[in-house]
């Protein structure tokens, strides 16, 4: 009889020792679900801030390859007749 009420307290320690790491289970589970939405909401945030700045980055680097385009690139020989103009003025 003794047996079956050291039995029976076990069951009951045991079966609260359950319970408890299961509540704790499940409020780890509850905060980490809080902050992953916390996460999320930054993130969303985060994006929609970097929407314009990602357009504009976007228009820019169209805007520099037109600009490239429209560059004239100076004549090597109108360099090499600037740079012995230099020469003569300098030897002079």
């Amino acid at each position: 009889d003794d047996c079956l009420k050291v039995a029976d307290g076990n069951a009951d320690l045991a079966r609260k020792r359950v319970d408890d790491c299961a509540e704790q289970a499940r409020l780890r589970a509850d905060r980490d679900a809080r902050a992953l939405s916390v996460l999320r909401d930054e993130l969303q945030r985060l994006e929609r801030e970097a929407a314009p700045r990602q357009a504009l980055r976007r228009h820019l680097e169209a805007r520099a390859v037109e600009v490239r385009e429209n560059v004239v690139v100076e004549d090597v020989a109108e360099d090499a007749w600037i740079d012995a103009c230099a020469a003569d003025l300098a030897a002079a």
